[in-house]
């Protein structure tokens, strides 16, 4: 009986699918004008900020990989691997690099270290947790100057997500273990190595630009159809930037949203989890990240508020901040708490489980 009506939730569940594609389909067709609008100005913001910020970051981790540099890289910062992350020195390199180069350089990094067998699947998934970060270039460069035409604010909000990642590093260091192989990797500087991180690099920009365009192009079937009306010019590119998270870019200034778009910078938007799917290859779940992930973003979006409210280098823009009363604020250090604890009962359940 049971499999009867899987069986028949499998076969409506592909009709569904199948009416959708017809959809898709259709409004391409009846909407082709605003489609490539849509798909022109993707492809320039892919061409002017995702390749110039992204692409020699991606050939040069991924060569550091390949050569195993990383390891010697990483012994520079062995006191604050080892007692303040808990983390196998060689490893603390890609939290590093997660944490500068852009979203997908962590993932893809983890991934690499995945299939040469040097950490196993768990240590993986606790460690995308942390290293999973926008690059200051996209943040302070595009975000901070396109909507506030301020460094200082880019700046308030990349350093929010940074801090907030560094307290889930520390957090997982203390409720879990890591395991890595230790190997003496020789240096091996090659064209050979050059190449195939060129290569493969390569193929993991193309994704992302494609995932970019194509999500572009869905954003906008969906506006055509008219599934945002009645939202406001700045909450609609809200919704388009957790959809895909270079639409953010489009939103004027508005210093109260500081904190939401923290958020949406923390967690990246749902393009830029399709693409971690994509590069992760299955080597571990992303699913878990996710669902952690929205915390570890809240946490970011607090702390941006924190920063707003007492920093004396964001005082300039203070006039335009809805303040709340400051009584309030002992219930921010609240969530702080409930949020860490969270991650914290998290890992302890995984651990009891493996036990």
């Amino acid at each position: 009986m049971k499999c009867n009506k899987k069986k028949i939730f499998g076969e409506l569940f592909s009709y569904f699918i199948c009416l959708i594609i017809m959809w898709y389909i259709a409004e391409t067709l009846l909407n082709s004008k605003e489609i490539i609008h849509s798909v022109h100005q993707s492809i320039i913001r892919c061409i002017s900020v995702l390749i110039p910020s992204l692409f020699g970051l991606m050939v040069i981790s991924d060569l550091i990989i390949r050569t195993g540099i990383y390891q010697k890289i990483s012994i520079l910062f062995y006191p604050i691997s080892r007692f303040i992350f808990r983390l196998p020195y060689p490893l603390f390199f890609v939290f590093l690099l997660g944490n500068i180069a852009g979203y997908p350089i962590g993932i893809k990094l983890l991934t690499q270290l995945v299939e040469k067998n040097s950490i196993d699947k768990k240590t993986a998934e606790r460690m995308s947790l942390f290293c999973f970060n926008s690059g200051p270039a996209f943040v302070i460069g595009t975000v901070g100057i396109a909507i506030f035409s301020s460094v200082k604010i880019g700046l308030i909000i990349y350093m929010s997500c940074l801090i907030a990642n560094i307290i889930c590093g520390i957090i997982c260091g203390l409720v879990s273990k890591y395991t890595y192989n230790h190997e003496d990797t020789k240096v091996t500087l090659s064209a050979e190595n050059l190449v195939l991180s060129v290569q493969s690099s390569g193929k993991s920009m193309l994704m992302v630009c494609l995932m970019v365009v194509f999500s572009s192009k869905t954003i906008r079937l969906l506006d055509c159809v008219h599934i945002f009306a009645g939202l406001s010019e700045k909450t609609e590119i809200l919704v388009f930037s957790l959809l895909e998270i270079t639409n953010i870019t489009t939103l004027t200034s508005s210093y109260k949203l500081i904190p939401v778009i923290t958020f949406l910078v923390g967690f990246g938007g749902i393009c830029v989890l399709l693409q971690l799917t994509a590069i992760c290859k299955n080597k571990f779940s992303i699913l878990k990240f996710v669902l952690i992930r929205i915390p570890i973003s809240l946490l970011a979006s607090i702390i941006s508020y924190l920063f707003i409210i007492y920093l004396p280098i964001a005082e300039y823009c203070m006039e335009n901040y809805y303040y709340t009363d400051k009584s309030s604020n002992t219930n921010v250090f609240s969530i702080i708490c409930l949020i860490c604890m969270i991650i914290i009962i998290f890992f302890r359940k995984k651990t009891s489980n493996s036990d």
